[in-house]
């Protein structure tokens, strides 16, 4: 139990700070850009998820095969993730778009929201990985540590996509 309590220590701090980090984007952002805060928590969320599925597949695997990560028995599961995370994506903003008329989904931001969106999700995908990975080498279970550093990755960079985007749209 006492491994298990030392051992959360780095990722929840590490969460604890990339999600305030976070919190201030959104902050200033919405000043300017007030439809932008009802879609982090879709992005960040959805991405997340999909990154936490993934990492524990990893992490069953690697306990499973005692520590032995063969890369090409994830990539289909990588893939599946990653295409999901599209049309759910789509269809939210859909639906937004249906309850705050005054959200504004031409073209351009449909494309770049879905950029967004996809980049999120990859880069969730790739935390995953190499930091199950990376804590498993260094004798951490990634069951035990993986998920905050998953979320605060996303949580932070998110806000950053999505930021973006509504500067570069609107």
């Amino acid at each position: 139990m006492s491994h298990h309590v030392t051992s959360g220590y780095l990722p929840l701090v590490y969460a604890a700070i990339t999600s305030s980090v976070a919190g201030v984007i959104v902050e200033r952002s919405a000043q300017r850009f007030p439809s932008m805060p009802a879609l982090v928590p879709v992005v960040n969320g959805i991405g997340g998820n999909i990154g936490t599925v993934f990492a524990s597949r990893i992490s069953t695997s690697l306990h499973k095969q005692r520590g032995r990560f063969v890369a090409s028995e994830h990539n289909l599961s990588m893939i599946i993730l990653l295409l999901i995370n599209v049309p759910i994506q789509v269809g939210f903003l859909a639906l937004r778009r249906e309850f705050d008329p005054e959200l504004q989904i031409n073209a351009m931001f449909l494309v770049a929201y879905t950029g967004a969106t996809a980049v999120h999700g990859l880069s969730m995908l790739v935390v995953g990985r190499v930091a199950c990975r990376w804590l498993w080498v260094r004798g951490y279970d990634p069951d035990d540590c993986v998920n905050p550093f998953i979320t605060g990755t996303g949580d932070m960079l998110g806000a950053i996509l999505l930021a973006i985007v509504f500067i570069v749209v609107f």
